[in-house]
């Protein structure tokens, strides 16, 4: 097994940079490409690709979401509660205790967000530190209270029934160090275990094993620089480049059908 190619890039280098790994990946129509963060890295690199529950379950999240519920409240940052219901209770979870990996048809496109030190652990890691900072703000600020009066004795012991999952979530942004996007090649057997969403991208069913990851690229930039990674990116061509390609993953997943 040969190993993946690792790449480092700087701010400088990221600013303005066509790709992120060399041609031979860049063009593979059978690599996508997911965003995580150095907090990620020692186990995908060992384990390959999958979910674990280590920071937050199903169950966790049913519980903070109940306690917004109950307040007849949502918040006040967007990036909070109302990812939480949406996108992960409904989205990722769905019916099921374990969510998909997800991926990007590019490696700039990939970057920006999801591998950012906001985003660190990921989109609902990061929704649960801001739906948790909004409960805390409730308690702290009279004017917020004044949104939906609660008992604030209840407030608080349902705050501190989930202090381990705040402290895990930011926990993991402490230890954040640089983005990272995983250059991972499929085989025809995954497509089965593969969905693609328009706003979500493409979703993996599937744990992928070390070997499936062909390139690294780490990014040593602050969030700024790494949410303009794909500005000059031209998405629509690139998506209608590979679907037209008979003989690419995008063009088989979905019988070619992908618009």
């Amino acid at each position: 097994m040969s190993e993946p190619i690792v790449v480092e890039l700087t701010a400088e280098e990221l600013i303005g940079c066509e790709a992120l790994f060399p041609p031979e990946i860049e063009n593979d129509r059978w690599v996508l490409y997911h965003a995580t963060s150095s907090v990620a890295e020692q186990q995908v690199d060992s384990e390959g690709l999958k979910w674990k529950s280590t920071t937050y379950s199903r169950s966790d999240i049913g519980q903070l979401v109940s306690i917004f519920q109950s307040m007849n409240w949502n918040g006040i940052h967007l990036a909070g509660m109302p990812v939480l219901v949406p996108f992960t209770q409904n989205g990722d979870f769905g019916s099921e205790d374990r969510k998909p990996i997800y991926f990007d048809i590019d490696g700039r496109a990939a970057a920006p967000y999801y591998t950012t030190r906001d985003c660190a652990g990921g989109e609902t890691a990061r929704a649960v530190r801001y739906a948790m900072a909004d409960l805390e703000l409730y308690l702290e600020d009279e004017s917020v209270r004044n949104q939906p009066p609660v008992d604030l004795d209840w407030l608080r012991d349902s705050i501190a029934a989930l202090s381990d999952l705040r402290k895990r979530c930011f926990d993991i942004q402490e230890t954040y160090k640089y983005g990272i996007v995983y250059a991972v090649r499929f085989v025809p057997d995954d497509l089965e275990s593969l969905t693609y969403h328009d706003s979500m991208g493409i979703r993996c069913f599937r744990e992928l094993p070390a070997d499936r990851i062909v390139g690294k690229a780490r990014l040593h930039a602050e969030d700024d620089v790494i949410n303009q990674a794909d500005k000059q990116l031209d998405s629509l061509s690139r998506h209608n480049e590979l679907t037209e390609d008979l003989n690419g993953l995008l063009y088989h997943l979905d019988g070619g059908r992908l618009s």
